[in-house]
């Protein structure tokens, strides 16, 4: 039986992580010595539950405070979720990716749908 993710996804999963010095939603910048509240933690926008075995790829990542982790992101919808991943991740920026981990139709968030949650967030 195989583990996953593997060694290795963990391994990408934690370098990404370490190039962001700031919460993708918030902005604040981590600590491991300020408060608990701004420890990085990585979001799976495909959570873990909605995607099993196939939540491990970098466009699924978000590098976020705990604060944001545990309050804003518990009820924010995929597609403004995106906005803040094209916002600070454009290089793995991929809807399709997303709905594809989680079952859904290619259709389920598309890029005209990260651009109105954009343009309603602006």
């Amino acid at each position: 039986m195989s583990t996953y993710p593997t060694p290795e996804a963990k391994a990408e999963r934690r370098a990404w992580g370490k190039q962001y010095g700031r919460c993708m939603i918030c902005r604040q910048p981590f600590s491991v010595h300020g408060p608990l509240t701004t420890k990085r933690e990585i979001h799976e926008i495909a959570r873990k539950g909605q995607a099993p075995k196939r939540w491990a790829f970098l466009a699924n990542y978000m590098a976020v405070c705990l604060g944001c982790h545990e309050t804003v992101l518990a009820s924010m919808p995929h597609a403004q979720q995106m906005v803040y991943k094209r916002w600070h991740d454009p290089d793995n920026f991929d809807p399709l990716a997303i709905c594809r981990a989680m079952g859904w139709a290619d259709t389920g968030v598309t890029v005209a749908d990260v651009d109105a949650a954009e343009r309603e967030m602006r």
